[in-house]
């Protein structure tokens, strides 16, 4: 089973990006980790890039803003790519079928009739 959820914060504001004839979302989300060593707490944060091929788009990229608070759900994609040396490179990529609106960082942003919704990809097969 390939399914991945996280939570975490938006580094900048979604891009509208046009693939062939299909659209799609893209952004990346900071996700804190927390673990000890040696007895001593210590935080790393995870930058995940996020692709989202749903419906109602532009709607969507309007609410996803630099430090947007999301909870997702989808899978883990990994593209292959061969530099002009002959040297391949692994592209990691989440492709969200379920994306949860938690908030914002911001205290002045009033996104509260969004920050309940939660937008589900119904055609994204799993």
């Amino acid at each position: 089973m390939n399914l991945v959820v996280l939570s975490g914060f938006l580094t900048k504001d979604a891009e509208l990006k046009k693939v062939g004839e299909r659209e799609k979302i893209s952004f990346t989300v900071a996700s804190n980790e927390v673990y000890f060593s040696n007895k001593e707490k210590k935080e790393k944060v995870n930058f995940i890039n996020v692709a989202y091929w749903g419906t109602n788009l532009e709607k969507i990229a309007a609410v996803l803003k630099k430090a947007t608070h999301v909870e997702l759900s989808g899978r883990l994609d990994i593209t292959s790519t061969k530099d002009d040396k002959g040297v391949y490179h692994n592209y990691h990529e989440v492709t969200a079928s379920k994306i949860n609106f938690l908030g914002s960082k911001k205290e002045d942003d009033k996104k509260e009739s969004v920050a309940q919704e939660s937008i589900a990809d119904e055609s994204t097969p799993f």
